[in-house]
């Protein structure tokens, strides 16, 4: 570690099985979060950071992405990270102004694109799920819930941004949003 991760990080939310509230007395605690490295980080070819897979202070199961890479997978609408952007604001352990503006603009991360990935990552759940009887069984009575659709949500279209503007977003100082 070349610099504190802690210390950089804007955003940190509890994730996993406690944010869905489905944690057991022995589940374990899972944060993830954004981090913005210092400036040697933007600049040269010589520093590189991506993510930090453990914090000082949340366990094992913590990751914090480097802003960079956070809106990347924003603009792919990767679902564990579209998820943070829609957590329960008291499962928010860091929050400063930059998050907040990101989280104000949640909605412009969201595309089509959001479609496939996210039925990808739900078939993916359910090829894990076959087993369980009980899903199967309310499948059958039709009591598993309709597709969501955009604008029953009161979500635009289409994002406010392509991947292209976001990587654009990325490379401004962070002073300039403030």
């Amino acid at each position: 570690m070349e610099f504190n991760y802690n210390e950089n990080l804007i955003y940190l939310h509890i994730a996993g099985s406690r944010a869905y509230g489905t944690n057991g007395e022995d589940s374990d605690w899972d944060y993830r979060g954004i981090i913005v490295p210092p400036n040697r980080y933007f600049t040269g070819f010589l520093k590189k950071f991506e993510q930090a897979q453990t914090l000082e202070g949340y366990g094992s199961d913590s990751v914090a992405y480097d802003i960079r890479k956070f809106f990347k997978l924003c603009a792919d609408n990767n679902p564990n990270i579209i998820e943070s952007l829609y957590v329960r604001p008291e499962d928010h352990i860091i929050k400063t102004k930059y998050s907040e503006k990101i989280l104000a603009s949640r909605d412009d991360f969201l595309s089509k694109v959001a479609e496939e990935t996210f039925r990808g990552y739900a078939k993916g759940q359910l090829g894990k799920m076959k087993n369980h009887r009980s899903f199967w069984e309310k499948e059958l009575a039709g009591l598993v819930p309709k597709r969501p659709i955009r604008s029953e949500y009161g979500l635009k279209e289409r994002s406010r941004w392509n991947s292209n503007e976001l990587g654009a977003l990325c490379s401004m100082d962070l002073k300039l949003l403030s």
